[in-house]
């Protein structure tokens, strides 16, 4: 008999009649609170500390979704059937923050979640499908703080000073980063306060910001859950407990986490990373270490001017209107100053010789375990 692969909304409809009473806390929920965060809940939670229940809130969601961007076809199916959970339907919402600044490049949102009295999820939205978003997340790679970093500290020292009892923060892709950022350079009774952070897939930090830690205890409260084929959650580095997913997804689409496998209240756990994971590990780490911080933002610089000529806004337009737009982009690339067609011309050709370079240790690996099995 085939195993039906089963993944969140499974979990919603299979376990949502068990109250927070009856059935503790555990990582799914945890899942389930960081996509939370993904809703346009523009107009219906705010920053003024009055809450609503997820209840009444999907219901003011529902009726007005037609205006609302959707980052993931499944969110308003997960959060309807959270809705008409038991264990779901009556948590309180509030604190919901949506910061978008073209100019500082920063893309942040978050919300936070009461679950149980006295027992509160900050959830920090990931990336959206802004070109401004992907384009602050790229910035981490040569900045050892980017806007979204210090708008979650914030937020965390705000919400901890209007919410009472223990804290857990988690997000998923670029908030898991957040949950991350702002858990190990929060204010310290924020710090005591907050039992465990949770990153869904999510990019670690630059290496030195690390040495520079307040909360160095925090470090042991996070846990990093990736897929097998891992590429957003292997980026940068890593201090936390790492988790292996399974997922029935394929290469970059294991980044949804929809297609994570769930049994039970927990997840269904891969053995080892696939191949492609430990390649593209290799890849970026080896590329970020041949090029200088001011090298990396000159080459996002460059890609992002062309892409804002083209004057997309949003992945989807990226996608959908390159073809329309196809002679702006050749003119855009062709007006490009000698420097800088060097300047990405020798960034490819080092992200080349990385690729082959990953690739070659990993045949090295996997070949002998080849020979063995015949």
């Amino acid at each position: 008999m085939k195993y039906k692969n089963l993944n969140i909304l499974d979990y919603v409809k299979l376990r949502g009649d068990l109250s927070f009473d009856q059935d503790e806390f555990n990582e799914i929920d945890a899942l389930a609170f960081a996509r939370l965060s993904y809703l346009s809940l523009d107009g219906i939670v705010d920053m003024s500390g009055d809450y609503i229940e997820l209840k009444d809130a999907y219901k003011l969601y529902h009726s007005t979704i037609k205006g609302r961007p959707i980052y993931w076809e499944e969110d308003p199916k997960l959060f309807k059937l959270m809705a008409h959970s038991n264990r779901y339907q009556n948590i309180k919402l509030y604190y919901y923050d949506n910061i978008f600044n073209e100019e500082k490049v920063e893309q942040f949102s978050a919300l936070t979640i009461q679950f149980k009295d006295g027992e509160n999820f900050i959830s920090y939205r990931g990336t959206d499908s802004t070109i401004n978003g992907w384009k602050e997340d790229l910035m981490m790679t040569f900045d050892d703080v980017v806007p979204a970093q210090i708008s979650s500290l914030d937020y965390l020292k705000t919400v901890s000073r209007g919410i009472r009892g223990d804290i857990y923060l988690g997000g998923h892709s670029k908030g898991g980063n957040l949950a991350i950022y702002s858990s190990l350079f929060c204010d310290w009774v924020s710090a005591l306060r907050t039992k465990a952070v949770y990153s869904f897939d999510g990019p670690g930090l630059q290496e030195g910001v690390f040495d520079n830690v307040k909360n160095k205890d925090a470090i042991n409260k996070i846990t990093n859950y990736i897929p097998q084929s891992s590429l957003f959650g292997r980026m940068l580095s890593h201090k936390e407990k790492l988790c292996l997913v399974y997922s029935s997804a394929t290469g970059a689409m294991q980044h949804d986490i929809y297609s994570w496998s769930i049994l039970g209240k927990k997840f269904v756990y891969a053995l080892k990373e696939t191949s492609t994971s430990t390649i593209f590990n290799k890849t970026f780490h080896d590329y970020l270490a041949k090029l200088t911080k001011e090298q990396r933002a000159e080459v996002v610089d460059i890609i992002f001017d062309i892409v804002k000529k083209c004057e997309f806004k949003t992945t989807d337009e990226l996608a959908k209107q390159i073809l329309l737009n196809f002679p702006t982009f050749v003119g855009s690339i062709t007006s490009l100053t000698d420097e800088e067609s060097k300047t990405l011309r020798e960034a490819f050709e080092v992200l080349k010789n990385s690729m082959l370079m990953g690739v070659k240790d990993e045949l090295k690996n996997i070949l002998p375990q080849i020979k063995d099995k015949k």
